[in-house]
């Protein structure tokens, strides 16, 4: 089977998970490769870029070995929050270079030798204040999850980094999973403040999914209306739309997007960044589920045509590239960060 045809080759499957009524893989799996007989494997950069750039993989349940980075202070040399004079030099150095970003210096130097939750608390905090949302962002979870996959849940605003993944994925990998979460917050809270989307939007988008997702599933259809989805009268189907949009509503974390609001201020209509945010709308009644295509266990060669067109156009939604861009460079960035300081440790 040829890889599809994409000017993108992203390597992380990307679903907001919501209350849509069907077991949707989510965001997005940041790892090194598996071989090829084992897993899907998708590069995140064009194919003439370095193999040191980690390849997809887009199983929910197929990750790799790769040991969790441990940088333990040994011997008076650097801890967190502090740089010895060589490390500094060093970092200085890269930066002068062009190679490092100086806005990541410092968070970089106080999660470095974290390991675990206490790595992931810790980047999502720095991340949020760095960010500027500190006093309104989504609630952080970490547990262990049914799919080696993260979430973030546009309804009630929560990003939830899967445990599992904290003894399977490197620090890099992990520190980029959280960033890609987030992006997606900020989008979702983009629209929420959007002078003519807010967050009736959101709860909207989320009950036309759902409803296609009932149009593809004969089985949550006769759950839900007790009939095909082919036998629901249209003004059924309308009521039930006003009906659904209603109760994600009363489930939806307002409080959390109002704070975005005020903190960040209203995107007034007509503007370059309410076009985004109407860019976004659409983004996300075009994304496809993969529930059905991502089982657990699959590999690359069960995959059917169908299945490759279908992740293809998942892989190139806006949304989720914007998602990729951030993860892809700030994994890129304490990848270098790590390395340089390595050499001297």
């Amino acid at each position: 089977m040829s890889w599809p045809v994409n000017s993108y080759n992203y390597k992380v499957v990307s679903q907001d998970q919501t209350n849509t009524g069907a077991n949707t893989p989510v965001i997005n799996h940041y790892a090194k490769p598996l071989p090829d007989t084992d897993t899907l494997k998708l590069s995140t950069k064009k194919q003439n870029k370095s193999n040191k750039n980690c390849l997809a993989l887009i199983t929910g349940a197929l990750i790799t070995g790769a040991t969790i980075i441990a940088l333990i202070a040994k011997g008076g040399k650097g801890h967190s929050g502090v740089l010895t004079e060589a490390e500094n030099k060093i970092v200085d150095t890269l930066i002068k270079k062009g190679k490092f970003d100086p806005q990541y210096k410092e968070m970089f130097i106080k999660i470095r030798n974290l390991e675990g939750k206490d790595f992931v608390n810790s980047a999502y905090e720095l991340m949020v204040e760095h960010l500027g949302y500190k006093e309104c962002s989504p609630e952080l979870s970490i547990e262990k999850l049914p799919t080696q996959s993260n979430i973030f849940q546009s309804l009630p605003g929560i990003i939830t980094i899967n445990e599992n993944r904290l003894a399977t994925d490197n620090k890099q990998e992990i520190l980029a999973s959280i960033w890609h979460e987030f992006k997606h917050f900020v989008q979702y809270s983009d629209i929420a403040r959007t002078e003519d989307l807010g967050t009736e939007e959101i709860a909207r988008i989320n009950t036309k999914n759902y409803i296609k997702n009932l149009s593809t599933n004969e089985e949550l259809c006769q759950k839900e209306f007790g009939c095909s989805f082919k036998e629901m009268p249209p003004f059924g189907l309308e009521y039930f739309e006003k009906l659904k949009t209603e109760e994600y509503l009363q489930s939806m974390n307002i409080d959390l997007y109002e704070k975005v609001k005020a903190k960040k201020g209203i995107i007034k209509a007509g503007t370059e960044e309410a076009q985004k945010s109407h860019g976004y709308i659409k983004a996300k009644g075009e994304s496809v589920d993969l529930s059905n295509i991502l089982q657990n266990g699959k590999r690359k060669e069960d995959f059917t045509e169908e299945e490759w067109k279908l992740i293809d156009v998942y892989l190139n939604n806006p949304m989720e590239k914007e998602a990729y861009e951030i993860g892809d460079k700030i994994e890129s960035q304490f990848e270098t960060f790590l390395n340089a300081l390595n050499k001297i440790n």
